[in-house]
């Protein structure tokens, strides 16, 4: 799939959503099916899930992207860009503290599962995709959390920022 001269993008995609599926979530005694993860739309859940009341959505798109030449020629690039992961929790009945806690919970725990990627590095356990990349880092940037009042109570909502850096390619062996 990904090779070390192309974008990092669909490698962080594809990484996020993989990891943040596998991540161990906090459970609620409301919501008997848990946390789902896809990648794809925050507002549009793909047709093969069933309607959940809490989602982590790893989003299909990036900002602030930006390139440079790398120090080691040209055949080596630094890409720059800001993916980003929607946290939704939507149990019904919840007050807004409530909503507001269990936010907490769900983007405390995706913190931690990036931060997770990162404390890797020393001991070299750090995501197998990121490997072709020689040097790349991925960090929460903002939290954007927002707790509003809807019609069947308060629903928790969080914009989460991931800053990543990535070295593409590698100069030639001469």
């Amino acid at each position: 799939m990904a090779t070390p001269n192309t974008s990092a993008v669909y490698t962080v995609w594809r990484t996020l959503q993989r990891i943040l599926t596998a991540a161990s979530w906090p459970s609620a005694p409301e919501n008997s099916k848990g946390v789902v993860v896809y990648f794809g739309d925050p507002d549009l859940a793909p047709n093969n899930l069933a309607a959940t009341t809490e989602r982590v959505v790893v989003a299909s798109g990036i900002a602030l992207a930006d390139e440079s030449w790398a120090t080691q020629g040209r055949y080596a690039r630094n890409e720059n860009f800001t993916a980003y992961v929607y946290i939704v929790s939507a149990i019904p009945g919840r007050t807004a503290e409530q909503a507001r806690d269990r936010l907490e919970e769900l983007t405390a725990t995706l913190e931690q599962t990036v931060r997770d990627i990162n404390a890797g590095r020393p001991s070299g356990n750090t995501p197998a995709e990121f490997e072709p990349y020689p040097v790349w880092f991925i960090e929460v940037d903002p939290v954007l959390p927002l707790v509003a009042i809807g019609n069947q109570g308060a629903i928790g909502k969080a914009e989460v920022a991931l800053r990543c850096s990535f070295r593409i390619g590698t100069p030639p062996v001469e």
